[in-house]
C-alpha cells in the first residue's frame, strides 16, 4: 500500500484503485477510510457511498476478496449499508 498520511478522499480513492496487493485490499484501507469519513456529515457519508465505498467494495469483489466486504451493496458497488466497514 502506498503510505497514505492525508486527509482528501479523493487521494485515497486513487490508491484504493491502484491497489492489486490481495493482502491489503481485504483489510488495509478500512481504517484509513473510517479515519476519513465521519458518518456524522451527510457530505461525506454521500462520499462514502459514492465513491470510496465503492471503489473499495469494486476490488475487493474482482480481486476475489467479497468475504471482507461486510456491508450490502447495489449492483454498482455502492454501499447501502456502512455499519461493517466501521466494525
Amino acid at each position: 500500500m502506498a503510505i497514505y498520511t492525508g486527509n482528501n478522499p479523493m487521494i485515497l480513492q486513487s490508491l484504493i484503485h491502484q491497489e492489486f496487493n490481495t493482502g491489503e485490499l481485504a483489510t488495509g484501507y478500512d481504517a484509513l477510510i473510517t479515519g476519513l469519513i465521519n458518518t456524522g456529515d451527510s457530505d461525506q457519508l454521500q462520499l462514502l457511498i459514492n465513491h470510496l465505498g465503492r471503489e473499495y467494495f469494486r476490488k475487493q469483489y474482482n480481486a476475489g476478496l467479497s468475504e471482507y466486504i461486510l456491508d450490502t451493496y447495489d449492483a454498482g458497488f455502492r454501499p447501502i449499508t456502512v455499519t461493517g466497514i466501521y466494525s
